[in-house]
């Protein structure tokens, strides 16, 4: 949770919080499996996909941030994107 916007942290804390509470309760259950496993096992018959679909956010302002900067920041994200 380092290096957030100015002006807060929303994004993030809530997909913690959505996770902290969704895992809290499974994991009581069986502590062993990762969160993905067991939501597997409960709603897909135990298939977990290859892959997970995310959403990168970005490009926010800071003070010192330039329009160089602002690039090369999404450059990294573009390559995140990339399949290898």
């Amino acid at each position: 949770m380092r290096n957030e916007k100015p002006g807060g942290h929303g994004e993030r804390s809530v997909a913690v919080g959505v996770l902290d509470m969704a895992y809290g309760p499974l994991s009581r259950k069986s502590p062993v499996l990762p969160l993905y496993r067991l939501l597997a096992d409960r709603y897909r018959g135990g298939i977990a996909g290859s892959k997970v679909f995310v959403y990168a956010a970005g490009g926010y302002y800071y003070p010192d941030k330039d329009l160089s900067a602002l690039q090369k920041e999404m450059l990294v994200y573009l390559a995140l994107a990339t399949p290898s």
